[in-house]
């Protein structure tokens, strides 16, 4: 995330927002790159969703599900994550952005293709409307349910 900050500084303006806790938690907070660590966050966290232009959900470990993807979506950010994981699976699944490869470039070259491809990202948008009902709550309690009722009989 640094690489990247360094890359885009002098590019264009840009903001980076890091929600959540974490060990690299005092070595992101790089207001000189514009990166802003603010740690847990509760319901306040939906504010900065409402001004995101993207969300990076860069999980670099194998994260079962993205309730971060379903956030983002709600909000109808375009969302950038790894492929191989929860976050990646569902940004593809649900074309809710983009997965990428752990490549710093291929990280760079997406950020940079949502900020410059209006056309993109309403397409983006308009899967994520069309994909949320999947995920309303009753719906998605039902399929636990039914997987717990599963493993016990």
């Amino acid at each position: 995330l640094i690489d990247i900050a360094e890359r885009f500084k002098g590019e264009f303006d840009f903001r980076i927002d890091v929600i959540g806790k974490g060990s690299l938690m005092e070595e992101l907070d790089r207001k000189d790159l514009n990166i802003h660590v603010h740690g847990f966050m509760g319901k306040e966290r939906f504010d900065y969703f409402r001004k995101a232009n993207c969300l990076l959900a860069l999980q670099r470990y194998p994260v079962p599900f993205g309730m971060n993807v379903l956030e983002g979506m709600a909000f109808g950010v375009p969302v950038i994550g790894f492929r191989g994981c929860g976050p990646g699976c569902l940004i593809e699944e649900n074309n809710a952005g983009i997965a990428v490869g752990m490549d710093e470039n291929e990280l760079f070259d997406a950020i940079k293709r949502l900020k410059e491809d209006e056309k993109l990202v309403n397409s983006i948008r308009k899967s994520q409307r069309r994909s949320m009902g999947k995920y309303e709550r009753g719906k998605v309690f039902k399929a636990y349910e039914s997987v717990f009722k599963g493993a016990v009989s």
